[in-house]
């Protein structure tokens, strides 16, 4: 989570720096030349930090590594004292299509087959 916070802030700084850097470049290149006050383009600025910043979420988002149809199993203690890491695993190979029935259902079950098995009395 502080690695996504830092990157957006770090794109959301970027116009600012690339524009104060320029300007940095350009006194030092021209000594005597009056530059344009920033105060014009701070609005600017702060709209392209915006969108890199929420581009750069986006993609982040977008990008990172999806775990469908995995299990997590979260960290843990062992007996032995060593922290065992969090992770995904495969799903159980259980068949999916198998029904579990209630011991209600179950004699309902077992009563209809048993009136299916008896012949009907002429």
């Amino acid at each position: 989570m502080i690695r996504r916070l830092i990157i957006e802030a770090i794109l959301f700084a970027f116009p600012f720096i690339a524009y104060f850097g320029s300007r940095a470049l350009a006194r030092r290149l021209k000594p005597g030349v009056e530059l344009p006050d920033y105060g014009r383009r701070m609005p600017l600025l702060v709209l392209y930090g915006t969108v890199l910043a929420i581009g750069g979420f986006l993609l982040t988002w977008a990008l990172e590594p999806r775990h469908v149809d995995q299990t997590y199993t979260p960290a843990r203690v062992d007996e032995d004292g060593e922290v065992t890491r969090g992770s995904f695993s495969a799903p159980d190979s259980a068949p999916k299509d198998e029904v579990v029935l209630t011991p209600m259902q179950k004699a309902a079950q077992e009563r209809d087959a048993a009136a299916a098995d008896r012949s009907p009395e002429p």
